[in-house]
């Protein structure tokens, strides 16, 4: 219900703003996120970087390759 709750507010939020903001604002700040279309060509040239410079965890990378917490 919690996440029902956030999307419905979210929602209401959104049309308000595509239907050109009539009418009294809706309570909250929550948006949806758009993501927007990467190409291809985009996508493999950041792959690369995103696994050489993406650290999830922040261990060292002696850590990561011995699996040691």
């Amino acid at each position: 219900d919690w996440f029902a709750t956030f999307a419905a507010s979210a929602a209401r939020l959104d049309a308000w703003y595509e239907g050109g903001r009539q009418g009294p604002r809706p309570k909250g700040r929550l948006r949806r996120k758009s993501t927007p279309p990467v190409g291809l060509a985009w996508r493999l040239i950041a792959l690369p970087m995103y696994l050489w410079v993406h650290d999830p965890d922040g261990r060292p990378r002696a850590m990561r390759r011995t699996n040691d917490f």
